[in-house]
């Protein structure tokens, strides 16, 4: 008996090997080897450059991209927005470099600045990846990919206070004329 349940039990560990290895043995008998998983492309030199270039974990900074805020702030000045401000973000999100916050006395102008922004931006070609809040005219975002636009009311400025919650002092820039 003893001899009887040893050998079921050999016979049961083969079989449960066997099912565990079929893949593996059938690759082998039909002469594919074990292949690494597949990696990306090699990025082109540029790119290299650029991580070089950086810090570690820090991203590489263009030149282009406080251009973007620094005229999103020169054109909402010259509507009458109050109270504009750059926060560099970089450091604290990946989700984009920039914030320019500004203030509208009411709802209708938020709307209209949210809105002129918009078209005069559309004009040389650059379209917002999402916009939210617009029609209600108490906290308008347009997302410009590396510069989020938020433009509030004085009373919804005063409760979310971005500025405290994303600023440490040396990241603020208040925009001035």
């Amino acid at each position: 008996m003893n001899e009887t349940n040893r050998e079921t039990e050999r016979t049961a560990a083969e079989a449960a090997e066997e099912t565990v290895n079929k893949p593996a043995a059938r690759k082998k008998a039909s002469g594919e080897a074990k292949k690494a998983p597949a990696r990306k492309a090699a990025k082109p030199a540029a790119d290299a450059a650029e991580k070089k270039a950086a810090p570690r974990g820090k991203k590489a900074v263009k030149a282009a991209e406080p251009s973007l805020a620094e005229t999103i702030c020169a054109f909402l000045s010259s509507k009458k927005a109050e109270d504009i401000v750059i926060l560099d973000v970089r450091e604290k999100t990946v989700l984009c470099d920039y914030f320019v916050v500004a203030s509208g006395r009411n709802t209708t102008q938020v709307r209209a600045l949210c809105e002129t922004l918009e078209d005069k931006l559309a004009e040389s070609g650059i379209e917002p990846r999402r916009r939210e809040g617009v029609k209600e005219g108490r906290w308008g975002v347009l997302d410009y990919g590396d510069v989020l636009v938020h433009i509030f009311n004085d009373e919804s400025r005063l409760f979310y206070h971005l500025e405290r919650l994303w600023g440490e002092g040396d990241n603020i820039r208040r925009w001035e004329d």
